[in-house]
């Protein structure tokens, strides 16, 4: 006789679908961040790899400022780095949007260019990532 699984049974097997969803969608977030585009490159035999980021945005008027956030790509530009790349230039463009009498709104790009650096990758522990 095969007995019914119980409640303990079925919500073990609920968190193991969870967890494997979950592992999946992790795993996709990896491959489309900045950081799994640079894995990519670099596994594909890429010599030059180029990242742009939002780094600040703005909304003023003439009276004064409505808003600013920035935001620092530090963190992305040395996960980058592990994966084998060299930072070789930056450069920030202000791109204005909606432009109207008396406001300012637009926001700071960051264009990063990194070239093919694999003794970044020796150095680290092992040479594992």
């Amino acid at each position: 006789m095969n007995p019914r699984p119980g409640r303990a049974d079925k919500k073990a097997q609920r968190q193991a679908h969870y967890a494997a969803h979950d592992a999946q969608r992790q795993e996709q977030a990896f491959w489309s961040s900045a950081q799994g585009q640079a894995r990519i490159a670099f596994q594909r035999g890429d010599h030059v790899f180029e990242y742009s980021a939002k780094v600040e945005r703005v909304a003023a008027f003439a009276g004064g400022l409505m808003g600013r956030k920035n935001t620092s790509p530090t963190e992305v530009l040395n996960a980058i780095s592990r994966e084998g790349w060299e930072l070789v230039s930056a450069s920030m463009v202000y791109e204005t949007a909606n432009a109207a009498l008396n406001t300012v709104n637009g926001e700071t790009i960051g264009y990063y260019v990194f070239k093919r650096a694999e003794h970044l990758l020796a150095a680290q522990a092992g040479g594992s990532r």
